[in-house]
């Protein structure tokens, strides 16, 4: 019927042509201070989950970071970083808003199908390891958060990092977020063949790297684990990273200056 057609209007021509609505610098701005977090650090609701901090003014290089970690850990860095080298994976930093004038609305680089089905494709492998007797509503659940994530980072303000295979297909992307003295790592969401890759411990190897050569940042901040802040598994594999699980982060991580 009628809605069908507007729907298929809507259709983008391709897989990785951006299609969406057009935001300023200001508006993603403002878009973004639900998502990191404001109704907390302005005490606008107690409903607090513990989030993923690191302290990085204890080091001047991230090698000072990585020597701190576990042999495990550093190991599996170092692999990170080696299947970068070998070409396993390339990463391409993609600013949200490019032009410097912030009032000009654009489109975000990463609101495509392709981004949408990698997203999809990691809620839908969550949903199996954490729910492997799911339900049709858990489905329809995954289908709709799905949709509001891939809203929510289309919209807000920062840089991308796109992770694409050897074939140039998009395998993982992470948001990075930089307020105040915090660098926040908003989103990740990787393939199932991304998951294999090492791709999110390169993610976070990049997000330490530039919180400490910005020399603004002070806490590298991960947010919550999961939806609920409570997947356990998430938050210990993060603190194995050197993240503290801080009940009170508002009181550590600062966002109440300028984006940068």
């Amino acid at each position: 019927g009628e809605l069908l057609n507007i729907a298929l209007a809507e259709i983008p021509p391709d897989e990785t042509t951006p299609h969406g609505k057009p935001y300023s610098e200001e508006e993603r701005e403002m878009l973004s201070l639900g998502a990191l977090g404001a109704a907390e650090w302005t005490k606008q609701t107690k409903d607090i989950y513990p989030h993923a901090l690191l302290n990085v003014t204890e080091f001047q290089t991230v090698d000072d970071w990585i020597r701190t970690l576990g042999r495990t850990c550093r190991r599996t860095l170092q692999k990170a970083t080696e299947a970068d080298g070998a070409g396993v994976f390339t990463v391409t930093a993609l600013p949200i808003h490019e032009t410097a004038l912030r009032a000009s609305a654009e489109i975000a680089p990463h609101s495509t199908l392709s981004h949408f089905r990698c997203i999809l494709e990691h809620n839908l492998r969550l949903l199996d390891r954490h729910s492997p007797d799911w339900t049709q509503e858990d489905f329809v659940g995954m289908l709709m958060e799905t949709m509001e994530r891939f809203a929510l980072t289309t919209q807000m303000s920062g840089i991308i990092y796109e992770y694409r295979n050897r074939n140039g297909d998009l395998v993982a992307f992470s948001h990075e977020v930089r307020k105040g003295s915090t660098v926040r790592g908003q989103w990740f969401y990787s393939t199932t063949e991304g998951s294999a890759s090492y791709i999110w411990f390169h993610a976070v190897l990049g997000l330490v790297t530039r919180a400490i050569g910005s020399h603004k940042a002070l806490i590298v901040d991960l947010g919550p684990n999961g939806n609920d802040g409570r997947l356990e598994a998430h938050g210990k594999l993060k603190s194995r990273y050197g993240f503290e699980m801080v009940e009170d982060w508002p009181s550590v991580a600062d966002y109440r200056g300028p984006f940068w």
